[in-house]
């Protein structure tokens, strides 16, 4: 799975015609999320308030 962004910790990652809808996933620490890009809402995964809003920002 291609890195399309790194820093501080957080890394995402996404899948070239992967399967509906479209997301990304999203790793910081031990925490990883799929996340849904229109509209942008987690998809799957749990973190605490703290981590989702670094991953969403």
């Amino acid at each position: 799975m291609p890195i399309i962004y790194q820093f501080d910790g957080r890394i995402i990652k996404m899948f070239y015609n992967d399967h509906a809808p479209l997301h990304f996933h999203a790793i910081y620490g031990e925490y990883e999320l799929v996340v849904g890009i229109l509209p942008i809402t987690i998809i799957v995964g749990k973190a605490p308030n703290r981590v989702r809003s670094i991953i969403l920002e």
